[in-house]
């Protein structure tokens, strides 16, 4: 859930990209999408431990406030099993955006950009180090400690309906070790290399090796 402290950096963040709209009614829109129920991960908590990991970052982004409110809406849009969550999350933030008035064209194109950053699909520019940062940032809960990444891969099964058998292990556990061949490196920032790359790393190799596919 969110708390009240969210809503206020919520109302600053709205107020610093010189939105004109309720950001009161946005905020609760938001609340309403991060409550779904088929959610589990994809929860209010994502987003802020997302945006717990944004502040302690935030003078180094080139558009600090479009990497801000990219997080805000990257998993507006989420249903499991579907394979387009964030053109979807992407759309919807610039439907919004537009809406409300008053944003600047240059931030909602940043913050559509931003969004899709994070399918971790395909490589990311150098020359777009926001964008590096944003998918350094959604995937800052791989390497957290390892009881909380234990429970955060329980709760992606669930939204999966997926039970904790093996074969449900072995299906997660394949996802994580392609992201791992896929990427010579986890984290593309220094700094969520230095603070996560390793613990990162242990986590999906321990998940792996419970799931019998290392």
């Amino acid at each position: 859930m969110f708390y009240a402290e969210d809503r206020r950096k919520w109302n600053a963040l709205f107020r610093r990209i010189g939105a004109q709209g309720d950001s009161e009614m946005i905020f609760a829109m938001l609340k309403r999408k991060y409550k779904e129920p088929h959610r589990a991960y994809h929860t209010a908590a994502h987003i802020r431990h997302c945006l717990v990991e944004f502040r302690q970052v935030r003078d180094m982004p080139r558009n600090p406030n479009a990497v801000e409110l990219a997080l805000w809406f990257h998993d507006a849009v989420y249903a499991p099993f579907r394979k387009d969550n964030e053109h979807r999350s992407a759309r919807f933030a610039e439907e919004v955006l537009f809406q409300i008035g008053g944003v600047s064209d240059d931030i909602i194109a940043r913050v559509t950009t931003l969004i899709m950053a994070t399918q971790h699909n395909v490589p990311l520019s150098p020359h777009d180090p926001d964008a590096i940062m944003m998918a350094d940032i959604d995937l800052s809960p791989l390497g957290v400690h390892p009881q909380l990444f234990d429970e955060n891969s329980q709760r992606i099964r669930r939204e999966f309906k997926m039970g904790d058998n093996k074969k449900s292990l072995e299906k997660q556990a394949w996802f994580l070790v392609k992201l791992l061949r896929k990427k010579q490196n986890i984290y593309g920032t220094d700094y969520f290399y230095e603070k996560y790359e390793k613990q990162a790393r242990r986590n999906i190799e321990r998940l792996a090796v419970r799931a019998g596919v290392m």
